[in-house]
């Protein structure tokens, strides 16, 4: 299992230096190309992670598949895991900088699961709902549970905001419950 603080020391180091840069976004983008391929090709990710090859031949492998895509400050930053023997935190590393980059841009990233599928219009009304709740710009993931009966429940975190028919409903025999006993 890999140890996120290590990802986070870092993603910490690399979005300071964008920051300075003023490279936040181009960086962000960057990761997540080098993450979305190593997603998408497995054997690309089994060459990045292979213990026997050197960092040098992973530096190859990456200029010549991204060549120009990837800017240098992502090069260098994907380097220094290589040389470092980290390459298995490539994918650890984009999550922790793009928490970074989120929470500096003041943007939350929330899931909505829903009874069934969101026309945009109302994907838009709920996610301004939860911005002006939160204080934040929202950016939703949405994901359709028939089970909810109707309504929509959102995950920040650890934290949920349930406005379903299924949750009311619980809520309502749970007090029921209460009530009996008393």
């Amino acid at each position: 299992m890999l140890n996120t603080s290590i990802a986070r020391r870092y993603a910490r180091a690399l979005f300071n230096l964008a920051m300075k840069q003023q490279q936040v976004q181009a960086v962000q983008t960057s990761l997540q190309q080098v993450s979305q391929l190593l997603q998408d090709f497995k054997d690309a990710r089994i060459l990045i992670e292979h213990p026997l090859l050197s960092p040098e031949q992973k530096k190859a492998f990456l200029k010549s598949v991204f060549a120009t895509n990837v800017d240098e400050l992502t090069y260098r930053a994907l380097f220094v895991l290589f040389e470092h023997k980290r390459s298995e935190y490539v994918d650890l590393f984009y999550q922790e900088f793009k928490k970074m980059a989120d929470e500096a841009q003041n943007i939350v990233e929330i899931e909505i699961q829903t009874a069934r599928p969101l026309k945009e219009e109302e994907k838009t009304e709920i996610e301004q709902k939860l911005a002006v709740l939160l204080g934040k710009s929202v950016r939703s993931t949405i994901s359709v549970i028939p089970d909810l009966l109707g309504g929509y429940r959102a995950r920040l975190g650890n934290r949920l905001l349930d406005a379903t028919v299924t949750g009311a409903l619980q809520q309502f025999a749970a007090q029921a419950q209460v009530l009996q006993r008393a």
